[in-house]
This record gives structure tokens, sequence and C-alpha cells, in this order.
């Protein structure tokens, strides 16, 4: 709404200076003075000045936690607060008359025992031994429950529900070849840092649209109202002033059929500033992108074939730097590695294959209603080949670089403009010999 209100003020900003030069350009009823125009657009503007001003939503101060939606998984956790609180009371109650039974017990034995004299004493002490208690899993539970009642230790329905993400994650270290020009860049987002992340609680982003300067995601904390109503972002990293800033990882929404809740998988990791993508990272796209999501699984949820966008599946699209959230400078342009044969998507299903069990597990957990409503994809990204490896400007090919045949084998060489062959390079045929050799003016042969 604010954005609205601002764009009304610029509109009528400028009917102001045109109707400064000309008033009958802008008013159309009465005196058509100068005099006029400063009154109605002048407070136009003010007015409208006010109302951009009054929308604009206050950030969240960035100590505040993340709302948790999972209200059945909430509700579960106070049960078993509660019945922790009993069990330790009940606890307490029989150590109490178990010990009492003990020194009653003591006191009758001493009463009817003689006295030892200093060597039956010295003997005694030497041959007891130490009783030793035998300490129960719910005593080691207990054990981790502060003196506020509250666990120090990480629940066991956090880890699993964030931790499972790696097996799309850690596909940034896979990537790693001897001569791959980011093989530094990607130890920093090993899969042992991953996982650190993963650990962490999750933050919940919205994107905000900006008119004239990229959008950013920023932290909110309506996650209710965004769960319901609009898209939102799950982010692991580092913050400032409530934006990523740092080394992040963000998870999107990949299916929002409500009846099971929300699938998510992985959109980008990498580096950002003041919540934009920029520096080295890996930007994913979702697989029913390329597949047209007419793929359907041979696994179902009940007797509906699963989507890809259910399964979460996606591939990494482009990995290589950005700045204020475009391509910009050294990258690599990827697709996914399919050889289609009668229009059957080989590759893919070869994939479904390989992963049955992931797909397997996966069904189990949308399929039980107890579950919690936010679902993290466990399924790795589909495996891609490189297009293009070179120079980008503002999200274009531009500059020097390389295009390549599936197989690997380079198909050009030389200079490109707007992702067309211009200037000299080396058009190659598929066996590798020299096709031409020159110079080009947007992507025709010059000369």
């Amino acid at each position: 709404m604010a954005a609205l209100w601002f764009l009304l003020t610029i509109v009528c900003l400028i009917f102001l200076i045109i109707g400064l030069v000309k008033p009958r350009a802008v008013i159309y009823w009465g005196t058509r003075t100068r005099k006029r125009v400063l009154l109605y657009y002048g407070l136009s503007i003010l007015v409208l000045f006010v109302a951009t001003v009054a929308a604009i939503p206050e950030l969240p101060s960035e100590n505040q936690a993340p709302l948790t939606i999972n209200k059945k998984a909430d509700s579960r956790l106070n049960a078993e607060e509660n019945a922790k609180k009993e069990d330790m009371e009940t606890a307490k109650l029989e150590a109490e008359s178990k010990s009492k039974e003990i020194t009653e017990a003591a006191a009758e034995k001493k009463t009817n025992e003689k006295p030892l004299n200093n060597a039956e004493t010295q003997t005694a002490v030497k041959t007891q031994k130490p009783e030793i208690t035998p300490v129960s899993e719910q005593s080691k539970k207990d054990a981790a429950v502060n003196t506020a009642g509250q666990t120090t230790e990480i629940t066991a329905e956090k880890v699993p529900l964030w931790s499972k993400a790696i097996n799309m994650a850690k596909s940034a270290a896979s990537y790693i070849k001897s001569d791959d020009p980011f093989k530094s860049e990607k130890k920093q987002f090993a899969e042992e840092e991953l996982r650190k992340w993963l650990q962490q609680e999750p933050v919940y982003l919205v994107l905000e649209e900006r008119l004239f300067r990229p959008d950013y995601f920023k932290r909110t904390l309506n996650v209710i109202d965004q769960f319901l109503s609009g898209p939102f972002y799950i982010y692991f990293g580092e913050m400032k002033e409530n934006k990523p800033h740092g080394k992040g990882l963000l998870l999107t929404i990949s299916d929002s059929d409500l009846s099971y809740g929300k699938v998510f998988t992985l959109l980008y990791v990498g580096n950002f500033k003041g919540g934009i993508y920029n520096g080295y990272g890996i930007e994913y796209q979702k697989a029913s992108t390329y597949y047209n999501d007419d793929y359907k699984s041979k696994f179902t949820r009940g007797s509906v074939p699963l989507s890809l966008d259910q399964l979460g599946v996606s591939y990494p699209e482009y990995e290589g730097y950005f700045s204020n959230g475009k391509f910009e400078g050294k990258g690599k342009y990827m697709t996914v590695t399919e050889k289609p044969e009668n229009y059957e998507p080989t590759y893919l299903n070869v994939y479904s294959k390989a992963n049955e069990k992931l797909i397997q597990d996966f069904e189990n957990e949308l399929g039980d209603d107890s579950s919690s409503l936010i679902h993290i994809s466990t399924l790795p990204p589909l495996d891609t080949y490189v297009i293009y490896e070179g120079e980008f400007k503002k999200d274009n090919i531009n500059g020097k670089g390389k295009l390549f045949h599936p197989t690997g084998d380079i198909k050009y060489e030389g200079q490109f403009k707007n992702g067309t062959f211009h200037g000299k390079g080396t058009l190659y045929n598929e066996d590798g010999s020299v096709k031409y050799k020159g110079k080009w003016d947007s992507g025709d042969v010059k000369g």
C-alpha cells in the first residue's frame, strides 16, 4: 500500500510541475490558474505523502524470535512438559518415601547390632562398595531441563525438520572439481558449514518490492498471515538489521497445497548484502520449469500422483557472482542433464529410481496429518551440465566466454554481447573441428 501512495504522490508532483507551466493542461474545470494548480495538487501531494509514511510497516526488532507455526507440535511439546513435571513430582515423592524407609531400616538395624570395635570398623569401611543407582532415560531428559523449565538441548522436533534439507544444500560442495573456477569460493559453503546453519532457528522472510531499487528480503513476524495469504521464505544464516547479510541459505515455496501444508525447496546458497544477492552464490530453479510440469511421479499421495513441485525437486541454474541481485562478473549458466528419447524424460526416470526410498519417505510425511505444516524437500538437486561459462553483465551474457555441448565439448569460444556472438570468436563442430574462426556481428558472421 505504501508503494501505491508513493506512486500517486509522484504522479501529482509531475502534474504540479506541468500545471505551473500550463495550467489548462492539468485543470479541466473552473478557474484554471497557477494558483489553483498549487492549491489542488499541492494539497494532494501533502496528503498522499502523509499516507505513504503512515503505510510504511515497522520492521520487527532483530532480537525478536520468529513465530512457531506448527500448532500441533506446540501442543505436543506442552503436553510433554506437563508430563515431565508430573513425573518429576512423582519421582520426588517416591525418593522421599524411599529415603524415609531406608533411614528407619538403618536405625532399626543399628539398634539390633552390637557396636564394632576399631579393627572391625576399618575392615568394614574398606570392604564396603558404594551403591550405584541406574539412571533412566527419563532422568537423562529431566537433567536437560534447567531451573526455568526450558530444555538446554535442541529438541527432537527441531533438528530433523531443518537438518534434512542438507540433501539439497550440500550440492554446492559436490560441484567442486579440479578445474573449477569457483573452487575456493565453494569451500565457504562446505557441507559442515551448512549443517551448522541448519541446526539454528529458521528466520521467516518476505520479499519487499521497491520501485527504483532492487527488491530485498526482510524478516517478518506475521508468519501465520503470510502462510495463509502470501509467499514467504525460510532463511538460515547471517543477519543484519532484520535482513540477510553475509553467508546464508534461502528456501522458497515449491508447492502450496494447503491440504497438507507447504513444500519448500532450495532457492539460493551464497552471500547477501542488505537482503540482496551480492557476491558469490548459487541460484536454483524448480525442476518443473524445465519439464513444463508435465511429469508426474509414479509415487502417489492417496490416489493422486505427486508432481515435481510437491516433491520439491530443483536444480542449480546459475553459479557465480551477483551484484544487487543480478548476474554480474564471472559465472556459469547450467541446465538439466537430460537426453530425451522419444520425448521420454530418460534422466528423470533414472533419478526417480535412484531416490525411490527418499521419495517414499517424503510421501509418507506429506500423508501424515500430524506432521508439521512446513515440509522441507529431502531430495537432492538434478544433475546439470554447463551451457555457458564466462562473463555476465546485468543478467546478460556479455564479454568473453565459452558455450558447451551437453558432452562438455566446447561449441563456441570468444566474445559475446547480450547473449549473442559479437566480436572475435571460434565456432566448433561436435567432433571438435573448427567450423568458423573470425569476427561476428550480433550472431552473424562479419565479412
